[in-house]
């Protein structure tokens, strides 16, 4: 077959798609779309199936090309929407989707139109439009579940939650609104129900142990040998490792599973009886698997119970010395700062968390400030942008370049006065090594920091600065300037 020809390739696409192997068919479509780049209906479908692979800026491009060659399909607008969205461009957005609201406002126009508006902080607009859905299909779980999300940002958290568990009763398997009751319960502080409808998050076992032996359900066993799973972000990875020392003051003999790179930072911090990559410890008789992030509910925590025993991480000495040495003579404050998360996490209750490296510009009026780049991979292209360019020290060699994730980031952070993040995994790790440590936070941030406490009960030394304006980071920055400056 001739993958160049539209229609062939749009088969071998289909075929690949069926499969499974989402990128492989967008590789394939994009070589035919080289070689007829006027062909509309390859290019919507080139745009659907990045969509497919998790490409935004793929779909965007191919999706955007379409509509240029053919205004107004309704189809394409629908998904160039969703791409835009997920780029994080939800005024754009609501440019596309505009036309199709006022001429023909179906289903999922409207669910897309709503959800830009809620990225937009336009929080009424988004709510209206919602219940105008659910008006006319008013079990329409979606529809449900993203009204709640809507009411939540909004701080309407009763209705918020009753949204929720109306869509669960409709739908009990909706993952979406699962999620959503579990983390609108915990940003409340209800960590007793929160953390009971948390079980019902997705987890991936990256050790195929769970099909090995039983999940431990928290009762007393004879001889266990509990194989925690660690799952999710690095940042979840450190925030519930804590829970190792609950473990072995209930004489619990545990083995972490944790992803490669952070298996010396956490073996060498002892919260648990090993500490070993995915799936590389033997399994015995009285073997019992469970997540890390299960642990919570497990062992029966509670706000007011929340172990807090910091420092819980540990950075180490030799490495410490040297990022002492490469720092120099002291000249002011040393601050370390990190601007920007995963872009792929920027979604839901994790939209918006990173910080424009420009809204830090204001420490660079404090006298004497030695500012240090604590930021790895993502959003490194700022710092050639005004006014830092030549004016953030970067570490030399870079952070954790090799297979031991973090330990050289623990060590600086050690070696400094402060640290200034957004909402990512250095704040899990300063926290966690009991450092003194200001988190940036978006104005409707993730569960885990609560609502409207400057401190966090997870991370005593910790102070959380948040936004009181939706997309203001500029207020924040302010007061966080004034408060290093006046900081003996």
């Amino acid at each position: 077959m001739n993958a160049h020809d539209p229609a062939q390739a749009w088969q071998l696409a289909a075929g690949l798609l069926a499969q499974g192997q989402a990128l492989a068919a967008l590789a394939l479509l994009e070589r035919a779309v080289d070689a007829s780049p006027a062909h509309v209906a390859l290019c919507r479908y080139a745009g659907e199936v990045a969509l497919h692979a998790r490409e935004p800026e793929r779909a965007r491009m191919h999706l955007q090309r379409a509509d240029d060659l053919e205004p107004g399909d309704l189809t394409c607008g629908i998904n160039l929407s969703l791409a835009l969205i997920q780029l994080g461009e939800p005024e754009r957005a609501i440019a596309v989707l505009s036309p199709h609201m006022a001429a023909q406002p179906n289903r999922q126009v409207s669910l897309n139109y709503a959800r830009a508006l809620q990225d937009c902080h336009r929080l009424e607009e988004a709510e209206y439009t919602l219940r105008h859905l659910l008006a006319v299909a008013p079990d329409d779980v979606e529809a449900l579940t993203n009204l709640g999300t809507v009411l939540r940002d909004a701080r309407q958290m009763a209705p918020a939650l009753a949204c929720f568990e109306r869509a669960l009763g409709l739908a009990p398997g909706l993952q979406a609104a699962r999620d959503n009751l579990a983390h609108t319960l915990l940003a409340m502080g209800d960590y007793r129900r929160g953390f009971a409808a948390f079980e019902g998050r997705r987890f991936e076992d990256a050790t195929g142990i769970s099909a090995q032996v039983p999940r431990w359900d928290g009762r007393p066993i004879p001889g266990l040998r509990l194989h925690v799973i660690a799952e999710q972000g690095f940042g979840d990875m450190l925030m519930f490792a804590r829970f190792g020392r609950q473990l072995a003051d209930r004489g619990i003999e545990s083995v972490l599973h944790v992803h490669p790179r952070l298996v010396r930072l956490l073996g060498r911090s002892r919260l648990f009886d090993e500490v070993v990559a995915y799936g590389r410890a033997p399994l015995g008789t009285t073997a019992r698997w469970a997540p890390l992030m299960s642990l919570a509910h497990l062992l029966g925590v509670t706000l007011e119970t929340l172990p807090a025993p910091i420092p819980y991480l540990a950075a180490d000495r030799p490495r410490r010395e040297r990022w002492s040495a490469w720092l120099g003579p002291r000249t002011g404050p040393r601050i370390g700062i990190a601007w920007a998360g995963n872009p792929r996490s920027e979604q839901d209750d994790l939209r918006g968390r990173s910080v424009p490296l420009a809204a830090f510009a204001g420490l660079l009026s404090i006298e004497g400030a030695q500012l240090i780049s604590l930021q790895r991979e993502y959003g490194l292209e700022q710092l050639r942008e005004p006014p830092w360019a030549g004016r953030l020290r970067c570490p030399d060699p870079p952070l954790d370049a090799g297979s031991d994730g973090f330990l050289d980031t623990a060590a600086l952070i050690c070696s400094l006065d402060l640290v200034i993040t957004c909402d990512t995994s250095i704040a899990h790790l300063a926290g966690g090594l009991g450092h003194p440590t200001w988190v940036a936070l978006h104005h409707t941030p993730d569960w885990r920091w609560l609502r409207d406490r400057e401190d966090s009960p997870w991370y005593p030394t910790l102070r959380l600065v948040r936004q009181t304006q939706p997309g203001n980071w500029t207020e924040v920055f302010s007061v966080v300037a004034q408060q290093v400056v006046r900081q003996p």
